[in-house]
This record gives structure tokens, C-alpha cells and sequence, in this order.
């Protein structure tokens, strides 16, 4: 199945591959049920797609939302910064959600309690600034500083700060941040990340839907592994100079597989 996924994500150029995670919620905020197959082909497409994938974590049953575009109210979504490409993969697409109307977007960024000089910081503050410039007047975009000085701070903002948002956006990986120094011990699924786990852990109370992103790395694992699929392309096919514009959605809705590509739906 992730071959299929993969192969229709490079025919397609998709930026994007967005995959269930493979518990589902029941109405009560329990679980209602559990997939190991959904989780491997997750694992699957992480490590194999040519794209960026995202891994979304839906609780919209337990909010009643379904989606913006049927929301009355305004959406509101959060995108936790922490650093990394991941993260930044994450910051541009709730900038594009933040061009909806019906969408406000907080950008929270975390920051190392005496950091103030380090590299990485400086460049994480870099793109964050071209952002909110790029947004200068939209009051639907707001950005927060949270300085930290440990996981345990991160751990209890996040457990403690978050009921407001509808959407939640992380990207998986964040390199070796001290402020997930510890956090990572405890983390029991490794698909999402340490944040990513975080949000959804069962103990973290909330009914905000998760999307977890990890960014395509160009030349990175995708011709190392000599997918089946591409042994029928063309070399031409696999660098292609144009970027590319959809996004292939992998649905839980139901039993069987559900690919949506540009509006366009298949089953399996």
C-alpha cells in the first residue's frame, strides 16, 4: 500500500502526503480503536515518500467540527515552533491556513532561557520574522514567546495551555533541543516525534485535531531505497524542475483506503 501511496504522491508532484495516525477517538475521548497496519504504513511512508508527509491525528469527533469551511466560528490554530526544518515545514503551511478568514493563527515559539546568542536561534528568529512581516496588519496571525528552561516547562505548557485551539501543528523532528532533554524517554511513539507524542497521549486533555510534519529531504532517502515504482520511470521523472501542487490525504473515515487527490477519490 505505501508503494501505491508513494508512487501516486511522485506522479502527482503532491508537496504533501497526509497519512491517519492509527488510533482513533470515540466520542467519549477514549480510544476507540487501534491499527497496526495503519502504523506501519505510516512508518512506511515517512521513511519512503518523495514528499513531505504529515501524520494527522483526528479528534474532530470529539469537537464536533468538521471543518473549517462548515465552522461558523472562527478556527482557531496553533503551530508550537521549537526549531528545525520540520518545524518550519509546519510554521508555512498554518501561514497558508492563516490566509482563510475564518482562521486565527497563534504561532508559539519556544525558546532556551539564556539562548539569546545561539545560531540556530537566530535563524529560527529570521524565518519567524519574514512571516510576520509577510502578515503585518492581519490580526488573525499573532505570535507568542514562551521562554523555557527545561522539558519539564515544555511538558507542562503544552498539558496546560492549549484547550483553546481547534488545530495543532508540529513538525515530527526537532535535532537536539535541551529543551526535550528527558522528554524523549518516555516518548512510546516514534513516528510522531517527542512533541507529536506529547499531543497524542491520552493524558493530554484536549479535542484539538493534530497534524505532525516531517519535511522532505531533497536527495535524501527516496533514491536510496530503490522503491519498486520507480523502477518504471523515466530518470526525468524523479527530478523534475517544477514544484509541485497537490496533496494526497490517506483517510481513516472507514475500513477501506481512501486516497483524496485534488478532490478526485479512490478506494481500496
Amino acid at each position: 500500500m505505501y508503494n501505491d501511496i508513494c508512487r501516486i504522491a511522485l506522479e502527482k508532484r503532491a508537496n504533501i502526503v497526509i497519512v491517519p495516525f492509527h488510533k482513533r477517538w470515540a466520542i467519549d475521548g477514549s480510544i476507540e480503536s487501534a491499527s497496526r497496519p495503519i502504523r506501519n504504513l505510516d512508518m512506511n511512508v515517512l521513511e519512503k515518500a518523495p514528499c513531505s508527509v504529515g501524520i494527522l491525528i483526528d479528534r474532530g469527533t470529539l469537537s464536533g467540527l468538521v471543518s473549517v469551511l462548515t465552522c461558523s466560528s472562527k478556527f482557531h490554530v496553533a503551530v508550537l515552533f521549537n526549531g528545525g526544518p520540520d518545524d518550519m515545514e509546519s510554521l508555512a503551511y498554518g501561514c497558508r491556513m492563516v490566509k482563510h478568514e475564518s482562521v486565527i493563527l497563534t504561532v508559539i515559539h519556544f525558546l532556551l532561557f539564556g539562548g539569546e546568542n545561539s545560531k540556530d536561534r537566530k535563524n529560527d528568529s529570521n524565518l519567524i520574522n519574514e512571516y510576520r512581516q509577510a502578515n503585518l496588519g492581519n490580526e488573525r496571525f499573532v505570535y507568542v514567546e514562551k521562554v523555557l528552561r527545561d522539558g519539564v516547562g515544555l511538558s507542562s505548557y503544552i498539558n496546560g495551555s492549549l484547550g483553546e485551539y481547534h488545530m495543532i501543528l508540529v513538525g515530527r523532528y526537532h535535532g537536539d533541543s535541551p529543551l526535550l532533554e528527558g522528554l524523549g524517554e518516555w516518548s512510546e511513539r516514534p513516528e510522531l516525534g517527542v512533541v507529536g507524542d506529547i499531543l497524542a497521549s491520552q493524558d493530554f486533555k484536549t479535542t484539538a485535531t493534530v497534524l505532525v510534519i516531517q519535511q522532505h529531504s531533497l536527495g535524501g532517502k527516496l533514491l536510496n531505497h530503490k522503491l519498486p515504482f520507480l523502477k518504471q520511470k523515466r530518470k526525468s521523472t524523479v527530478c523534475t524542475e517544477e514544484m509541485p501542487t497537490s496533496v494526497l490525504h490517506l483517510s481513516n473515515r472507514s475500513d477501506p483506503f481512501s486516497l483524496t487527490i485534488d478532490d478526485s477519490d479512490m478506494y481500496y
